[in-house]
């Protein structure tokens, strides 16, 4: 099984016009023979993966087949999972279990079947620069498609359009999918879906949403789009792909903090059994997350020490991964992305919930950023020091509840949730800085324990570095903590 990340677009459009390229300081280097490509794409009845922008299909053409697995990061990037197929079998074969694997978050016990078959005539063109470095492939198609036949139906209206899709090269930036859309408009053509299943299918394009009014309508649009977000993050944690693990993690943060913190918008007593398992799997998530921060943070302070920290993180690491993924096997899991869900289409609305956003969500920000500076200050005038660790800590996940719970009402809250969520920032990078330390200061001594010489030396150093990071973080703490007293002003 292969991974790759794509940064593409695709355009359409009736009768366009091929895009001059010369006219963008482009050189066009074609290929002279065409390609004939087949491709047999895979959904539920509900068609789940087309819901999630995620395409399935078996692919032949080119002197090559196989099982691809695309799914979306982002508004231009896919990651593409490959498995080798049979040029000659495809009928007689169904996807292979490790890419349906990758997607039970999303068909969720649903078996998969045909959806439709795609034949497609390409050309392709080679982009370049004034310096002839390579910038993108185009693929100029021609498709024709048709959905599967369902039971004893007449057979599926065939569907032809032709379609021109801009990869870019691994090693140009992202931006420059911007620069080259201009010769594309020009062209007479329009973005559509990067995979050809919706117009096979004959799928309508999606409308733009209504913009929420309500608090209740802004709420319940931030935690389906943060929903939408943890369901495609769950093949990429599947896949170890970098980050994936934390944006996981902080996707479960925001949900948590929309309902804890609009708990009088959004009914707290019907919501605390869905914030329990949000708060489970945020902490088995976080148990791999931190220990790939802290083994990060050592090793950046020490190259010197890099086998004795993989020696003691290592097993760790992999333990704490395989947790993440029996989680994610789990029935919890499972049921946790059914109330999520239900949640979306029945919320627990109260009657603060059917007022106009900005005022109602402003004054509940005002509330949590009350209560942090509360805490702020109870912990500065705490004597003892694990007293006072452990009121930091709980003031840093407070700041970072309120974090995020003002930038998901900022778009109708307007500069008083901005600057709430600016100041709830400072102190959440602040006090984590120093919730590192806090947490690394025993682990240096434990691995300190099981070594000598020299090793032991550098341990001992970086241990007393951490020492003084908490120093620093309490000296800068009432300048920023001071940031959130005059957002609330």
């Amino acid at each position: 099984m292969t991974t790759q990340r794509d940064v593409e677009r695709t355009y359409r459009g009736a009768g366009a016009a091929a895009p001059d390229w010369a006219a963008a300081d482009l050189r066009a280097v074609v290929d002279p023979h065409d390609e004939s490509l087949h491709a047999v794409y895979f959904d539920t009845a509900e068609r789940d993966l087309l819901r999630y922008g995620i395409t399935l299909c078996h692919e032949r053409g080119a002197g090559r087949a196989a099982w691809a697995l695309k799914i979306p990061d982002g508004p231009d990037a896919r990651h593409r999972v490959e498995v080798p197929g049979d040029r000659d079998a495809v009928w007689l074969e169904w996807p292979p279990p490790e890419l349906t694997a990758l997607v039970r978050a999303v068909v969720r016990g649903r078996p998969v079947d045909v959806a439709a078959t795609v034949h497609t005539r390409r050309r392709r063109t080679v982009l370049c620069d004034a310096t002839g470095r390579e910038l993108a492939e185009v693929a100029d198609d021609l498709v024709e498609a048709a959905p599967a036949r369902i039971g004893d139906d007449a057979a599926p209206e065939r569907r032809r359009w032709r379609e021109i899709d801009v990869e870019l090269d691994p090693a140009v930036p992202p931006a420059t999918l911007d620069v080259l859309e201009r010769a594309f408009l020009d062209a007479g053509l329009r973005r559509g879906s990067p995979s050809k299943l919706p117009p096979a299918l004959g799928a309508p394009q999606p409308q733009p949403d209504r913009e929420p009014a309500t608090a209740g309508e802004v709420l319940v649009a931030e935690i389906y789009r943060r929903t939408r977000e943890l369901v495609l993050l769950d093949p990429l944690v599947r896949l170890e792909r970098p980050d994936s693990v934390h944006r996981m993690r902080v996707c479960c943060r925001r949900i948590r903090s929309v309902l804890r913190v609009f708990g009088r918008v959004l009914d707290r007593e019907r919501t605390r059994g869905l914030d329990a398992d949000l708060q489970w799997l945020g902490e088995v998530l976080g148990v791999a997350r931190d220990l790939e921060v802290l083994h990060a943070r050592i090793a950046a302070a020490e190259p010197e020490l890099t086998a004795v920290l993989d020696a003691h993180f290592a097993p760790r690491r992999t333990a704490a991964a395989e947790e993440v993924l029996a989680a994610l096997d789990g029935a919890r899991y499972v049921e946790l992305l059914a109330a999520l869900d239900d949640l979306a289409a029945n919320p627990p609305f109260t009657k603060r919930a059917w007022r106009p956003a900005e005022e109602v969500l402003r004054k509940e920000l005002e509330r949590a950023a009350r209560r942090i500076a509360a805490t702020l200050h109870g912990a500065r005038t705490t004597a003892e020091a694990t007293d006072r660790d452990l009121a930091l800590h709980h003031a840093r996940k407070a700041a970072k509840r309120l974090r995020y719970a003002a930038e998901a009402a900022a778009p109708v809250a307007g500069r008083r949730a901005d600057r709430f969520a600016r100041a709830a920032h400072a102190l959440q990078d602040l006090l984590g800085e120093r919730q590192d330390a806090v947490t690394a200061r025993p682990i240096l001594r434990e691995i300190a324990a099981s070594v000598s010489g020299s090793d032991g030396f550098r341990l001992g150093v970086l241990h007393e570095r951490e020492g003084d990071v908490l120093r620093r973080t309490e000296a800068e703490l009432a300048a920023v903590g001071g940031a959130l007293h005059r957002a609330l002003r």
